[in-house]
């Protein structure tokens, strides 16, 4: 057999073979996990710091915004409605506690908080 006939009998039984399972399967978009949402508020940088680096390790959290007082935290929590807000409970200008009250009071028309 010569080289030439080698080759189109390679070529052809590459054209009979199956494709794999991946080069079937039609190209469908990848659906991302909706993020968590995570506002941080305490007046300690490195508590901060240490939280955003642990809640960052995870795909599915994110920080949206870091206060480093009570009345930050309220104005971060207005702005961006975080899922999930770690609030430290003593704090200069307003503490954790007095925060807590501020957002709970904007939000009264929508939840019933009692």
């Amino acid at each position: 057999m010569t080289i030439k006939k080698r080759t189109r009998a390679v070529e052809q039984v590459d054209k009979k073979k199956p494709k794999s399972a991946t080069e079937e399967a039609p190209k469908v978009g990848i659906t991302k996990r909706p993020q968590i949402t995570v506002l941080i508020a305490d007046d300690h940088s490195v508590v901060r710091e240490g939280l955003v680096s642990l809640i960052t390790r995870k795909q599915t959290m994110t920080v949206v915004g870091e206060g480093s007082n009570g009345r930050e935290a309220v104005d971060l929590w207005k702005k961006h409605r975080p899922d999930v807000t770690l609030l430290d409970l003593r704090m200069p200008e307003l503490d954790g506690v007095g925060a807590i009250k501020e957002i709970r009071s904007g939000t009264r028309k929508h939840v019933s908080l009692s």
